[in-house]
């Protein structure tokens, strides 16, 4: 019983003797169950991130103009 190919007196070639396409990884991650949840969970994470920086950058303006506004009403701006 061979183990690994070349066992059976044929030599290990250098070049893959599969008949799938080259591009099979993108071929599985467009039309498997696996392959659809990872691009819907890359989306959420990249919808995350999205929603974070604009609530962030939101309350940073909103308090800049609430700062500036308290120094102009005090007098000091």
């Amino acid at each position: 019983m061979a183990v690994w190919p070349w066992q059976d007196g044929a030599e290990p070639t250098a070049e893959p003797t599969q008949e799938e396409p080259d591009m099979q990884a993108w071929i599985d991650f467009f039309t498997t169950d696996y392959g659809v949840l990872s691009g819907v969970s890359i989306a959420a994470m990249l919808a995350g991130l999205g929603y974070f920086v604009w609530y962030v950058l939101k309350h940073v303006k909103e308090d800049t103009e609430r700062h500036d506004r308290l120094l102009r009403e005090a007098g000091k701006l």
